[in-house]
């Protein structure tokens, strides 16, 4: 049996829900499902202050009331929603499906949506009426959507919109025209880049006279290690000061794994904090403006899930708790610091306080992390917890969590 694309797998889906085998994403969360010993609860319930810049892909797909019995969970009026919209333009019908749905409930909530809208897989397949007809039903049902993302990761050589860039200009102009005479305040992205080349495409792309004044900014995909978002964040910065554009946003909008790499559950929750408290150290550089993490939530054969549910139960993995972890504990003043060792430690405070210390281990060999004055509590991503007076230290890939 010959492994299914992504996309094949997401148009299997979307094909389930049109025919009715998917239930209704809250039908999919019974409330006897929930745990009634949550990770790192007494911390949560202490740190209600979100950071809106740190969101998760579908995070918007789970109900509040999964998660806000027991930790006072909701979706914030000032928090960013990330979601990929699963849906299909066709003869100028708009069809939505699957984890759109939440989006349109979210902009209700007043949260402030960021939506990748899909286009056609081949641009044979383009079409220009039903691709206007389209934009303009789009636009105006996802009125007062913060953000707008035409396409995903076309910079790559299998993408069949590589070498078809004057096609894809002329589509995103139609996109930028009905999204902006629908919301002038939303803003219009390019497609987000692949986690793959030099940003090759995207240059010739902003080269195009036809698009000037016509892009409201950057966003792209990540998936590796924290020790090399700096990096990508600077080539997307010198890319755009080279034509000028330094004062747009960049935002990573998928964070995650390093492809095609295994992580167990507890890896992944070290992972998620790692590159979540990366990103939150570049936004208060003001490098970039927010980071998502693919994804909050997704079906069960989805490795870079945080949570996902069957028709019996809720199931969150230990990542998600790590990612609520991160929106509360990363709020404030936020240092990062690198020794030759290997040694990371993000540093939060609050007016000079210290409030919060992430530390982990980028080298080959374990490391002894000294004792931090001040500190009370020591955890684990996994949500374990340690005594501050025990002589610690990090293997390599390993995480700590100091609460001050």
């Amino acid at each position: 049996m010959r492994e299914i694309s992504r996309r094949e797998f997401l148009k299997f889906i979307v094909g389930l829900a049109g025919t009715g085998f998917l239930r209704p994403i809250e039908s999919v969360f019974p409330e006897e499902s929930q745990s009634k010993n949550l990770p790192f609860e007494e911390i949560l319930r202490c740190y209600p202050q979100i950071n809106p810049k740190i969101t998760a892909v579908n995070l918007s797909c789970i109900p509040d009331r999964v998660l806000g019995q027991y930790i006072g969970f909701h979706h914030p009026n000032e928090s960013l929603v990330m979601a990929i919209s699963y849906k299909e333009i066709e003869k100028g019908e708009l069809k939505i499906n699957g984890y759109a749905l939440g989006l349109k409930e979210a902009i209700r909530r007043g949260q402030k949506v960021v939506l990748v809208v899909e286009i056609p897989y081949k641009p044979d397949e383009y079409d220009s009426q039903s691709w206007t007809q389209g934009m303009e039903k789009i636009a105006e049902y996802f009125q007062g959507a913060r953000t707008l993302i035409i396409g995903n990761e076309i910079n790559t050589p299998y993408s069949p919109w590589r070498n078809s860039l004057d096609q894809y200009q002329e589509l995103y102009l139609v996109a930028y025209e009905k999204i902006k005479t629908t919301s002038s305040q939303s803003l219009v992205f390019p497609w987000q880049e692949a986690y793959y080349g030099k940003g090759e495409a995207l240059q010739e792309f902003l080269s195009k006279e036809e698009v000037k004044g016509k892009i409201d900014g950057l966003a792209f995909n990540f998936y590796d290690t924290s020790e090399k978002i700096e990096e990508r964040v600077s080539l997307y910065q010198q890319i755009l000061n080279q034509y000028g554009l330094s004062r747009l946003p960049v935002v990573i909008s998928e964070l995650g794994k390093p492809i095609g790499a295994y992580l167990t559950r507890d890896q992944q929750a070290c992972l998620v904090i790692q590159n979540l408290a990366t990103a939150a150290y570049l936004e208060k550089q003001g490098k970039i403006k927010l980071s998502a993490w693919y994804c909050a939530y997704c079906g069960p054969d989805n490795e870079h899930a945080l949570s996902y549910s069957t028709t019996e139960e809720f199931i969150p993995k230990p990542g998600l708790f790590a990612f609520l972890l991160c929106q509360r504990l990363l709020v404030g003043e936020i240092d990062l610091k690198k020794k030759p060792s290997g040694l990371v430690e993000v540093n939060v405070s609050n007016q000079g306080r210290p409030s919060a210390c992430f530390v982990w281990n980028e080298g080959e060999r374990k490391i002894d992390v000294p004792p931090k004055p001040g500190c009370h509590q020591v955890w684990k991503p996994t949500g374990e917890k340690l005594s501050p007076s025990l002589k610690l230290s990090v293997c390599p890939g390993d995480t700590l969590i100091f609460i001050f």
